[in-house]
């Protein structure tokens, strides 16, 4: 099912997630590439520290965010952020959390494969 890989699958793949956060308040989605880290979550459920935390600690290999920044509109809060050093994930990668549930998945290209892995 996972053959094919280009640049433009994560982008709908956060397309698809980017919705997730208003249609389902526990979920919050990011996506990682080589120009930074953006993505959305919903601020009834999640606070801006848990966000900076599970996004520093799944993309990227220092644990540490060189910036951070959002803004929030009617509750969906869209964020853009970096890290300290490399990724954890070399080619482009969409994340979807979903710490109330203790669910989620990444979705990244491994030697050309497209993966999803489970949290």
């Amino acid at each position: 099912m996972f053959k094919r890989f280009s640049l433009f699958t994560p982008v709908l793949l956060l397309a698809a997630c980017g919705a997730t956060s208003s249609s389902n308040p526990e979920m919050f989605s990011f996506f990682a590439s080589e120009s930074g880290i953006k993505g959305s979550y919903n601020s009834a459920t999640y606070s801006q520290a848990h966000v900076r935390a599970r996004v520093a600690g799944l993309a990227c290999k220092s644990g540490k965010l060189a910036s951070y920044s959002e803004t929030n509109k009617d509750g969906i809060v869209r964020f853009d952020s970096a890290c300290v050093g490399p990724q954890s994930y070399e080619e482009s990668t969409a994340f979807t959390v979903n710490d109330v549930q203790k669910t989620g998945h990444i979705t990244t290209s491994m030697d050309g494969q497209l993966i999803q892995k489970k949290l």
